[in-house]
C-alpha cells in the first residue's frame, strides 16, 4: 500500500495528496505523520510563510490557529482564533464559517487546557447537535467532568450518524481509557481527492 505525500505549497501550507488505498486512510498512521512534519517547521516559519500568501484570511487564522493548538502555543492560538472568530468567511472543505472554526477549536483547547466546563460552553454555543465532531467532542467533556453515561450517549448519537465514526467508536470501546478527542472538524467535502 502507498502511504500519502505531503507537500508544502507556496500558497497554502501543507497538502496531502491521498490515494484509494492510502495507508493515510488509517487515523493514527494520519495523525502521527501529521505531528512528525509539523515539527519540522517552527511557528514563525509557517507564520511567515503565510503572511506572504495569497491565502484568503478565513485559510490563514485557521491555518495559524490550527498550528498554534498542536504546539500548544497559547498566545498565538488565542490571537489568531480570535481573528477567525471575526472572519465571516467559509473555509473549504470544511463549509464552516470562521465564527464556527473558532468555537470548535477554542472547545478543543480548552479540552487540552484540562477545562470541560469551558469546552462545554464553546460545544454548546454552536448549537449543532447533528455533527459527529461536536458530538464525540461533547463526550470527551462531559466524560472529564464524571457524567460517563452522557458521554456515552453523546457517542452513541455521533455513531448514529456516521457508524464508522473511528474517534467516538474508540471512546465507546475503551470506556474513557485514552479518549480519542476530534482535535479538528471534520472536512464536508464527499472525497479527499476534491480538494
Amino acid at each position: 500500500m502507498a502511504g500519502a505525500r505531503m507537500h508544502i505549497l507556496d500558497d497554502c501550507g501543507y497538502r496531502y495528496a491521498h490515494s484509494p488505498a492510502s495507508l493515510s486512510r488509517n487515523l493514527d498512521v494520519s495523525v502521527a505523520f501529521t505531528e512528525q512534519a509539523l515539527m519540522k517547521h517552527t511557528l514563525a516559519q509557517v507564520i511567515d510563510r503565510l503572511e506572504e500568501s495569497s491565502m484568503p484570511a478565513t485559510a490563514r487564522h485557521y491555518t495559524l490557529a490550527a498550528f498554534a493548538l498542536r504546539q500548544q502555543n497559547w498566545p498565538t492560538f488565542d490571537e489568531q482564533v480570535t481573528a477567525l472568530a471575526r472572519d465571516d468567511g467559509t473555509l473549504p472543505p470544511y463549509g464552516r464559517t470562521g465564527a464556527w472554526l473558532a468555537g470548535f477549536l477554542s472547545a478543543t483547547a480548552a479540552l487540552d487546557r484540562g477545562q470541560p466546563r469551558s469546552a462545554m460552553h464553546h460545544l454548546e454555543l454552536l448549537n449543532d447537535n447533528r455533527s459527529t465532531d461536536i458530538l464525540n467532542n461533547l463526550g470527551v467533556a462531559k466524560w472529564q467532568m464524571g457524567d460517563q453515561d452522557d458521554a456515552r450517549a453523546a457517542w452513541q448519537a455521533a455513531l448514529k450518524l456516521m457508524p464508522a465514526y473511528y474517534d467516538a467508536q474508540r471512546n465507546l470501546e475503551a470506556g474513557g481509557d485514552a479518549l480519542r478527542l476530534t482535535r479538528f472538524p471534520l472536512r464536508r467535502a464527499a472525497s479527499r481527492s476534491s480538494y
